[in-house]
């Protein structure tokens, strides 16, 4: 089991991109240098992942999200309509970590 490439014209992959088993990257993706993608991600339509950095097994990165340091596993990157993001990755592990 590969990746699926929806639109493979239309994807840029660096030549250093590492992808895992079961990626469905949509069309118009850009991927810059030292990004690796772990198995059972989704990417979506226009997302721009610019590393180094890595997704983590089962994440998913919404249409057009800008992704510019590591997405732990299990986790949701989207963009808004506009163009602000969702708290920072950093921020989301604080979230999850931080005692109640």
């Amino acid at each position: 089991m590969g990746a699926t490439l929806v639109d493979p014209e239309t994807v840029f992959l660096s030549y250093d991109t590492k992808i895992g088993r079961d990626v469905v990257i949509e069309p118009n993706v850009f991927f810059g240098r030292g990004v690796t993608i772990e198995d059972n991600v989704v990417i979506g339509p226009g997302a721009r992942v610019i590393g180094p950095l890595t997704i983590g097994r089962g994440a998913t990165i919404g249409p057009n999200a800008v992704v510019t340091e590591d997405v732990p596993s299990h986790s949701t990157v989207t963009a808004f309509s506009d163009g602000s993001h969702e708290s920072s990755v950093a921020e989301k592990r604080h979230q999850i970590h931080s005692p109640s």
